[in-house]
């Protein structure tokens, strides 16, 4: 009787309770490895949509091309001819210390040119068309010239450059509508107050 008792024991199959335990660890490992994926999908997601931020800049305008009149007539045209370029010569001279005056100096050279055509004055008309496109090549270098200072600034996160380049850049683009202007003054607001929060602490 025992050895067949202990052949009847022996009959039953040793794998019988480790199964249990294989299937219940397989569980935990699988939700795990899940919860990575959905981890690594969500990051991804969240890169692929900030990339687009930087891509949709807008782009900068050129500047303003100004239609200007000659309000002067006959005789007077001459005379209007000649105050218009002796002010846009007082205004190139205040540019370097006030940006805003580049494009007044330019408007002021136009209205010559039309004036100095008006009066029939050919010798004036070429002397300051000249000074018209001498003087707009140089506002056009220096718009260059601070649009890559400005994004040179906006990359590097330095402030205080960052806010003397929109400050010209909103000069030179005065009475300038569109994407790029707002862009700039919005991040002027938004440098003003992170400027106004830092003197409160």
């Amino acid at each position: 009787m025992n050895d067949a008792q202990s052949r009847a024991g022996d009959s039953h199959p040793p794998t019988a309770t480790t199964q249990p335990d294989s299937a219940q660890a397989a569980g935990p490992r699988t939700v795990v490895l899940l919860a990575l994926c959905a981890v690594a999908v969500a990051f991804c997601a969240a890169q692929f949509d900030a990339e687009p931020a930087t891509a949709a800049a807008p782009e900068a305008p050129p500047l303003p091309r100004l239609n200007v009149r000659c309000e002067a007539t006959g005789d007077a045209a001459a005379q209007t001819a000649l105050d218009a370029e002796q002010a846009a010569l007082a205004k190139i001279a205040r540019y370097p210390y006030a940006a805003a005056e580049g494009l007044r100096a330019l408007r002021r050279l136009a209205e010559a040119k039309r004036c100095f055509a008006q009066a029939g004055d050919r010798v004036g008309l070429a002397r300051v068309d000249q000074r018209e496109l001498n003087w707009r090549a140089h506002l056009e270098r220096d718009y260059r010239d601070h649009l890559t200072r400005y994004r040179r600034a906006s990359s590097s996160h330095q402030s205080a450059q960052l806010r003397l380049e929109i400050d010209v850049l909103l000069e030179l683009l005065a009475d300038q509508q569109g994407k790029f202007v707002n862009q700039l003054r919005t991040t002027q607001l938004a440098l003003a107050a992170s400027e106004n929060r830092a003197e409160e602490r």
